[in-house]
């Protein structure tokens, strides 16, 4: 089936008149930042990788954060904006072995949540 050949390799089916067309995947642009509500948002959204039952990736962020203290602690609590090549975002990746492709992936989710 070409159109789930097509998925598979990150491709959209347009089908026209039985004719399938296929075009390539536009790719999403990886925000520099997001608002804290809109990190906060998409991680209580996920589990959390850990496997805890009914555990969120918020809590494993929240726990390594506390866990740090300190700056990192206001930077989490008060800061307007996530930088996605910040220092507790670096942090983050290193401490929860989170791959880049999957921040990028969190931002680019978090980038379109609105309060």
């Amino acid at each position: 089936n070409l159109a789930a050949v097509a998925r598979d390799k990150g491709h959209t089916v347009i089908a026209d008149d039985n004719r399938p067309l296929v075009v390539p995947a536009v790719q999403q642009r990886v925000p520099a930042s997001v608002t804290n509500f809109q990190a906060r948002a998409v991680l209580m959204g996920l589990p959390s990788p850990s496997g805890g039952a009914g555990r969120t990736m918020f809590q494993d962020v929240d726990d390594a954060i506390r866990l740090i203290g300190g700056v990192s602690v206001q930077a989490w609590e008060h800061a307007y904006e996530v930088d996605r090549s910040g220092p507790l975002v670096k942090l983050m990746i290193a401490k929860l072995g989170m791959t880049e492709a999957r921040a990028d992936a969190l931002f680019i989710t978090a980038s379109s949540v609105s309060a």
